[in-house]
């Protein structure tokens, strides 16, 4: 496992749970900005802080400044941050703030006042984030350019270097129209939002997929989208650049996984009972499915050895919360505390 990102983490919680900072300031973890957005936070040395810790995530940093204030900043910016965090660090606190102040950038409220709500932000590489702009568009935001692009009403979009793969919900998929991306159930498009591909091409060829509705968890490797969907009892491997897909069955109803995650040999679905224990008092918290994606077979295992990894990592099962990365990598959280779940063979 492995820590990951802050705004990898659920966004929509931190959106309205956290109090909004509408400039940088300086918190006990770090500088922020928003809705709890941490744009760097603090090294530490022993149980001092020595300034922000942000070395090789410059363009990372940039790309949140210009997803926030909607114009790229200059590149002086940076600096003038690291200079705040060193008077932080030393304890010259009233002048920390003084030098974040004297950036001169306006406070969220007023640049932000006629933009469109940001439902969730996603990481599509160390230079460009991805904005849904709480409706059918997203933002591509680089510290140099802020591009918007329609893919359509969203559930999910899950990101690999050269693809977009947008998912809808079983609301919007009913009310499009069959022109409409959200009329495929999943549509793919390039990186620059060239739709590429929508699966309705081969789901109205394979009767299979006629009981899918909507994906319910699903991974990006290379080329490829491996997926489950409701109510479907097959496992699907979408292959972008053959316009193709394979599917074999599941061990169980999988369509109730919260997580898929694996590579282009294995797959691994976890399913979360918790909060059905008290109507199926005999079923055990999670469950754990494997796919063997070379031979095509599937079975179910036991979940204690993952579980043992989490308690050993700090995390309490009763409290912990399971959810996708932007490319379909497990994130593990609570209180606070996040990471990566990975399996290996």
């Amino acid at each position: 496992m492995q820590n990951t990102d802050a705004f990898e983490r659920d966004w929509r919680e931190w959106r309205l749970g956290r109090p909004l900072h509408r400039e940088m300031t300086f918190t006990q973890a770090g500088v922020v900005l928003g809705r709890g957005t941490l744009l760097a936070e603090f090294r530490t040395e022993g149980r001092a802080a020595r300034g922000l810790a942000f070395d090789g995530e410059e363009a990372r940093l940039l790309s949140l400044l210009t997803a926030a204030y909607r114009e790229p900043l200059a590149g002086g910016v940076i600096e003038k941050i690291r200079r705040a965090g060193e008077f932080w660090g030393a304890g010259e606190k009233a002048l920390a703030q003084f030098h974040l102040a004297f950036l001169g950038l306006p406070k969220i409220d007023e640049a932000d006042a006629y933009q469109p709500e940001i439902w969730w932000i996603k990481l599509f590489d160390a230079d460009h984030v991805v904005l849904d702009l709480h409706g059918p568009q997203v933002a591509i935001v680089s510290a140099k350019s802020w591009e918007r692009h329609h893919l359509g009403y969203l559930n999910e979009l899950y990101l690999s270097q050269k693809y977009m793969f947008a998912t809808y919900g079983d609301e919007a998929f009913y009310s499009s129209r069959p022109n409409e991306v959200e009329s495929n159930i999943i549509s793919i498009f390039l990186r620059d939002g060239t739709f590429e591909l929508g699966i309705r091409e081969l789901t109205d060829k394979d009767r299979d997929s006629w009981k899918f509705e909507q994906v319910t968890a699903g991974y990006t490797f290379k080329d490829k989208f491996t997926f489950i969907a409701y109510d479907s009892p097959l496992l699907w491997i979408l292959n972008i650049p053959e316009k193709s897909w394979r599917k074999f069955p599941a061990p169980v109803a999988l369509w109730s996984a919260d997580v898929l995650t694996g590579d282009d040999k294995a797959a691994y679905a976890i399913v979360d009972h918790r909060r059905l224990l008290s109507v199926y008092p005999d079923r055990p918290p999670f469950e754990l499915a494997v796919f063997d994606l070379v031979a095509e077979t599937a079975w179910m295992q036991g979940f204690a050895p993952v579980e043992n990894a989490l308690i050993a990592a700090g995390f309490a099962m009763s409290e912990i919360k399971l959810q996708p990365s932007s490319t379909g990598k497990i994130i593990v959280s609570n209180n606070g505390k996040a990471a990566f779940l990975e399996f290996s063979d």
